[in-house]
């Protein structure tokens, strides 16, 4: 296990330089999700270039969202190269996403301070639970995150934070890419750099958090003796 991913300074700087590298895997696929977005927003429902700084819902956020999901397997193989997700691990992700959101927002209304022991001790929740699929880990996902989380609390709240700013950075360079855009053939383009800029970020977002909770799972420290490869750098 790479020994950089111990900090979460490390996790998510290797998970910036390996980005590119695991996206490359599926890049075909990507496109294809990419265009049929950006065409269903051209032609059939033709929005305004600007319509992603009032966060509306298109047909490119929605195909950037299911090519979120599909990086997200591919950053779950780097660990765990046999894993494939199931109709269950995307329905077990998004209520166990929910039930952390309604957690940080219950604990930010009692005096924000909860708020962040939700983030620091349960934020990788739904990431532990993928982990957990593809190493057939025997615990469950609440435990095995507070196990992830022993005594890192701040720096997982910290590796969130550092996240949360790069996710903005990303996001405001994205936008501010459509001013002063205008036409069809303006905001077909806008819509490709929103979508290619989106998914970069998840592909961060999910590479950082796995590498930061995978130094603390046993059948990745493990290796061969736990018949579960350790795998290498992307």
């Amino acid at each position: 296990m790479d020994a950089e991913w111990k900090s979460p300074w490390g996790a998510l700087i290797s998970a910036l330089r390996d980005a590119f590298a695991v996206l490359s895997k599926s890049l075909a696929l990507y496109a294809g999700l990419a265009i049929a977005g950006v065409l269903i927003d051209v032609f059939v429902t033709p929005l305004h270039p600007f319509v992603f700084l009032d966060h509306h819902w298109t047909a490119t956020d929605i195909a950037m969202t299911v090519a979120s999901y599909f990086a997200l397997a591919n950053a779950v193989r780097t660990l765990a190269p046999r894993y494939a997700m199931t109709a269950l691990d995307l329905l077990a992700m998004l209520g166990l996403s929910i039930l952390l959101v309604l957690g940080i927002a219950l604990g930010c209304f009692l005096l924000i301070v909860p708020g962040f022991f939700v983030i620091a001790r349960f934020g990788p929740l739904p990431y532990v639970y993928l982990l957990g699929r593809a190493v057939d880990a025997e615990d469950g996902p609440f435990e095995r995150t507070l196990d992830a989380t022993a005594e890192r609390g701040w720096q997982t709240l910290g590796l969130f934070i550092m996240i949360g700013i790069t996710e903005w950075i990303v996001g405001t360079v994205a936008d501010r890419l459509g001013v002063p855009a205008s036409g069809l053939g303006a905001l077909a383009v806008f819509n490709l750099v929103y979508f290619a800029a989106g998914l970069w970020a998840s592909q961060v977002t999910s590479l950082a958090i796995l590498r930061w909770v995978a130094v603390e799972e046993p059948k990745l420290v493990g290796g061969p003796d736990e018949r579960v490869p350790v795998p290498a750098a992307p």
